[in-house]
């Protein structure tokens, strides 16, 4: 797992909320892990606007489009895609993970190659929504 990358939200200051609200806060950061999971593999679908290349999958030769530096990365075999999963560590503590190796070079690129970030956006895009999400399950 060493290659793997991940966010971890700090929760330690919600320990006195789970008191007032039993089970609610660690509901909640279950649902924006999971959340967070789904945007990052959702942003992998779509149009891509970078060149296009010959890939070998399965003895087929198939015509691919890259992505762009800065768009989310293509779905070619599916790998990085189903490794991205979202992680119940203990109470109060969730992981959003990318197990897939390659997952970190593409989020943050390399010397020869720009960034294709998924994780990072992902994690914006959900804690844009989280006030609404809070209030939700406190009702």
């Amino acid at each position: 797992m060493a290659d793997s990358i991940g966010f971890t939200l700090d929760t330690s200051g919600l320990d006195r909320l789970e008191k007032l609200f039993p089970g609610k806060v660690d509901a909640i950061l279950g649902k924006l892990a999971n959340d967070t999971a789904k945007k990052a593999t959702s942003l992998m679908t779509g149009g891509r606007r970078g060149r296009y290349y010959v890939i070998n999958q399965g003895g087929m030769k198939i015509r691919h489009r890259a992505s762009a530096p800065g768009e989310p990365p293509g779905v070619v075999t599916g790998r990085l895609k189903n490794s991205i999963k979202a992680v119940r560590i203990r109470h109060l503590q969730w992981e959003v993970r990318v197990e897939e190796p390659h997952g970190k070079h593409l989020e943050f690129g390399t010397a020869r190659m720009k960034a294709r970030p998924f994780l990072r956006p992902a994690v914006f895009s959900v804690a844009k929504a989280m006030p609404p999400q809070l209030l939700e399950a406190f009702k």
